[in-house]
């Protein structure tokens, strides 16, 4: 079961490497420290392509402070996997609307188990 929604946007600010780092900002690290060593799935946009979709699997392995940046961490991501193709988030009525296991709607959405 995907324990989390973590939005990539790749032209970020952030310094995320797919399948490999994830970045974030401190205000999310309870979050995402209850996905290590659980799956993720990738949600956002798609450089040419409108709208935000669900993009790829990961598995968290680690988070580790951003020795940096003292208010970011880093969730370190093995196992990446793209979906064989971009799932829309509106598709069949989308997942966001339709769902009531999102608990949480930003950058590290937490999803909760049916």
């Amino acid at each position: 079961m995907v324990k989390a929604i973590f939005y990539h946007k790749p032209d970020s600010a952030y310094k995320d490497v797919t399948g490999v780092q994830y970045h974030f900002p401190k205000m999310y690290l309870s979050r995402v420290l209850q996905t290590v060593g659980d799956w993720i799935v990738y949600y956002g946009p798609i450089p040419g392509m409108g709208s935000r979709y669900y993009s790829g699997l990961s598995q968290v392995v680690a988070v580790e402070p951003d020795p940096d940046m003292p208010d970011h961490h880093y969730a370190f991501l093995s196992g990446y996997m793209d979906f064989d193709r971009p799932i829309g988030y509106v598709e069949r009525g989308g997942f966001e609307k339709n769902s009531s296991c999102l608990t949480a709607r930003s950058t590290a959405a937490e999803v909760s188990k049916p």
